[in-house]
């Protein structure tokens, strides 16, 4: 596994839900054919779909121009919502019975964050389990020159499946039922395919490393 080159993927797919994508950001990424040809998880079925989905907005976003306003609108209905989002962007929401945020499972995600030196741009008001900062996180420690220890590894692992794995996909249920621009439904399952993927790659590794 080229670790830089996941760490760089995932970074991008932070950057992908952090705030709506401005137009300058997706101009570029359209110029690169960045999700044309995925530098990572290219195999993984989601991530085809991801890339079909990704193909089809491109196009609308070229010919309409309403398209970046529909992209901004979906941004607040999926994540930031009126009331209750329709896909809340937390691992608590998730994983907390009663999914209130800031709570143990955000606490939790911080002392990860702290015991690697990972610092990210947090924003008032946003719990530190927000999805953009998982991300953030696992590019930290894939592009961090510790991931080469054997107990770099083993973290990774974990915090994947036991922290990410265990929310990721029913948030991308989530989106792919109520999002209304194909970008969402294709960033959605290009998260969870880098996820399961990374998962799988380090769980080999950690199986050769004991």
């Amino acid at each position: 596994m080229q670790a830089a080159t996941a760490g760089n993927y995932f970074q991008v797919l932070s950057y992908g839900i952090l705030q709506e994508v401005a137009p300058s950001t997706m101009a570029r990424w359209m110029e690169q054919n960045l999700f044309s040809n995925l530098p990572y998880a290219a195999p993984h079925p989601l991530s085809l779909l991801g890339q079909q989905s990704m193909k089809v907005w491109q196009e609308r976003y070229r010919s309409d121009p309403q398209a970046q306003e529909r992209l901004e609108a979906d941004f607040l209905y999926l994540f930031v919502g009126a009331g209750r989002p329709l896909a809340p962007p937390w691992g608590a929401w998730y994983r907390n019975e009663k999914q209130l945020l800031f709570q143990e499972e955000a606490d939790e995600v911080q002392r990860w964050m702290q015991r690697y030196g990972c610092q990210v741009e947090e924003a008032y008001g946003i719990a530190d389990d927000y999805l953009a900062y998982e991300l953030d996180f696992v590019a930290h420690i894939l592009k961090n020159r510790k991931v080469s220890s054997p107990e770099a590894w083993k973290d990774l692992l974990y915090f994947l499946q036991e922290q990410m794995l265990t929310w990721v996909p029913l948030w991308n249920q989530d989106v792919q039922k109520n999002a209304e621009t194909d970008y969402y439904r294709a960033i959605a399952n290009l998260i969870q395919a880098a996820c399961e993927t990374l998962a799988e790659e380090v769980e080999e590794i950690c199986a050769g490393l004991w």
